[in-house]
């Protein structure tokens, strides 16, 4: 996380995002590029929370979208994204953001 809003387990079974501005990165894999981020939101999900795609110093890669669905899986796309880089699914809104499962795809 962002070291303030935090990104941790829940004792509920769920990744929990704080609110705006902590996020997840992902690694910066030696050939490979991030291509989708998939994830399903838990059973007692915020359905106000937006979350985005941005690189490390802070740009916005992807338009944050609202996660607007409890129980619900979500699949974007990152299509500008480049190889050996790591990026960051950001809260972007004041609401907190769960994750029952959170997949990061990479393609060479």
């Amino acid at each position: 996380g962002d070291g303030t809003n935090g990104f941790y387990y829940h004792t509920d079974g769920y990744l929990l995002f704080g609110k705006q501005g902590a996020y997840v990165q992902t690694p910066a894999i030696p050939g490979y590029k991030l291509q989708e981020i998939v994830i399903k939101t838990g059973k007692s999900a915020s359905t106000n929370v937006k979350v985005g795609v941005f690189d490390t110093v802070g740009t916005q890669v992807v338009e944050p979208f609202t996660l607007d669905t409890k129980d619900a899986e979500f699949t974007f796309s990152v299509p500008t994204a480049t190889a050996e880089t790591a990026y960051r699914l950001q809260v972007a809104s004041a609401h907190n953001a769960q994750a029952q499962t959170l997949k990061f795809v990479f393609v060479k």
